[in-house]
């Protein structure tokens, strides 16, 4: 071949490989190649958290459910929850964040800053101009569900309840639960066929307006009066007159209501509206969570989070008390019914919450297929049970934490909760050998005999000397790993773990800490 031939043939050369350079970008950058591009980058193998230099949990592990326990100052907060939050946010996560004291937003604010996330936070408070009529939300769902207002009446059943633990009151008759729930599904009912706007404040009014005989409901003052009176009225000039949960509802306010006992009625309605209710009616939370229509502007919800926003409910529970742990709650509820509901699961979110025994409900639990993370730390096995007292609430709270498969201890002097970690991952057989000596005859003869025993992986008096970081132990923090089925690369169920309060990055090169993986380019 001549050196015309070869200086054709680097041409044809380099027009073949600029014109597959340009095919190879055209099908990278297609529509249908980028969905799989955000797959791939949220592949449930992905490394997550690198624990050491050879184990790491993924972004799989972390749909599984994460629980850390640790004593107040044991340094959880600050490494635990910092390493999972920023390992979360550079992965691109959405998510709900729950707050306790006032500082837990000023951290957060930190942490978006810190990875990248700033534009993507909404701020849920009193200082924000965020609303979320959530019962306007849910009971959308759930008319396009066929399922009434049966998650709303839910989520106001579970604030009923606990106002009444909190109150002292027993509730493991279920009678009390029942007839909040009939109560309140007939108010939302009523509200749904009149085509009012749902809200706190006027379920408040309607259960207050309603009547306490017979007589007075067929009463003309009585009838002028009443905000549960012009709402059947209402219905009633509805194409929704005709329908079953409005002839239900209409008879249950004319009837059955008035009909019960004047001391069941007083204590069921008071539970509802001084206990709960009116937490939600002053100015400020009627603005937060019952302004007029949804969608308008300003409002959220928890579907933002699967656009990648991460909702930080700005009303911590330690300055504002039971209106923030309420208001907390119904986000967590609402958030965990949409995350079930979703069709589109290709970005993981998380449910965070650091003092999380101050939000569990009935609804708690974890399902890989969600694709949700979530993320709860809290002191010790007995801030649950004080939460959810008696033997069902026993089996709730061992539930919810059998459901989150990773678990983590820092320093823990609270023994109940050491032995139960222990017992989560089991023991193994061992061999111990026992020495006799048998003196006689002027000789002394010794034997040794092995038996098979059984002893815990981790002994339950080995959270007592963790480290707890801070200058007296040069920012270390020392804990315990285990996952339900999982072996470690050394062999074990379970790892003993350290972290650097001063260095949560993979950097330098050989930190052996445990680290958040950084953002992929």
């Amino acid at each position: 071949m001549n050196t015309v031939d070869y200086y054709s043939a680097g041409w044809l050369l380099a027009i073949a490989a600029l014109a597959l350079a340009l095919v190879f970008r055209q099908w990278k950058l297609s529509p249908t190649n980028l969905r799989r591009n955000a797959v791939d980058r949220w592949d449930e193998r992905r490394p997550l958290i690198k624990l050491n230099s050879s184990d790491v949990l993924t972004i799989g592990d972390s749909f599984e459910g994460i629980q850390a326990y640790g004593d107040t100052g044991s340094g959880k907060t600050s490494t635990t929850a910092k390493v999972f939050a920023a390992a979360m946010l550079r992965a691109g996560y959405g998510g709900l964040v729950l707050t306790v004291k006032p500082e837990d937003t000023l951290d957060w604010c930190s942490l978006l800053e810190e990875n990248g996330r700033t534009e993507d936070a909404l701020f849920f408070g009193l200082t924000s101009n965020h609303c979320f009529n959530f019962l306007h939300y849910e009971l959308r769902h759930g008319a396009r569900l066929g399922l009434g207002s049966r998650n709303a009446t839910r989520i106001l059943t579970e604030l009923v309840m606990m106002a009444q633990r909190e109150a002292g009151a027993g509730t493991s008759d279920p009678f009390w639960r029942q007839s909040a729930e009939v109560l309140i599904a007939h108010t939302l009912d009523l509200i749904t066929a009149a085509g009012a706007t749902p809200s706190m404040l006027l379920a408040h009014d309607i259960i207050l307006s309603g009547p306490h005989s017979l007589d007075q409901a067929r009463d003309v003052q009585w009838q002028a009066q009443s905000q549960c009176w012009h709402l059947i009225e209402a219905g009633r000039r509805t194409d929704a007159k005709n329908s079953h949960d409005f002839k239900m509802a209409e008879k249950y306010w004319l009837r059955d209501f008035p009909l019960l006992p004047d001391k069941t009625r007083q204590s069921i309605v008071a539970t509802f509206t001084a206990a709960v209710a009116h937490h939600f009616c002053s100015d400020v939370m009627h603005r937060l969570f019952g302004a007029d229509g949804f969608g308008d502007v300003g409002s959220i919800s928890p579907d933002d989070i699967f656009g990648g926003k991460i909702i930080i409910v700005n009303l911590p529970l330690l300055e504002h008390g039971a209106a923030g742990r309420f208001a907390s709650i119904v986000w967590k509820y609402c958030t965990q019914l949409a995350i079930q509901r979703r069709v589109n699961r290709e970005r993981p979110v998380f449910i965070f919450s650091d003092e999380s025994h101050y939000f569990l409900t009935d609804y708690d639990q974890t399902a890989r297929s969600y694709r949700c993370a979530t993320i709860y730390l809290t002191q010790n096995l007995s801030n649950y049970f004080a939460e959810s007292p008696g033997e069902p609430g026993r089996h709730r709270v061992e539930s919810m934490c059998a459901n989150l498969k990773t678990q983590i201890l820092h320093q823990c002097s609270h023994e109940a909760t050491r032995r139960a970690f222990s017992e989560s991952i089991g023991k193994h057989r061992i061999t111990q050998t026992s020495t006799t000596h048998q003196f006689g005859h002027g000789k002394t003869t010794h034997s040794e005999n092995e038996q098979p025993a059984e002893d815990y992986w981790v002994s339950p008096d080995a959270a007592t000397d963790l480290r707890t970081g801070a200058e007296a132990n040069r920012f270390q923090v020392t804990a315990i790993v285990r996952k339900a089925g999982k072996r470690w690369h050394n062999g074990k169920p379970y790892l003993n773990i350290q972290f650097d309060q001063k260095n949560l990055e993979p950097e330098p090169p050989g930190n052996r800490a445990a680290v958040a993986i950084p953002q992929p380019k």
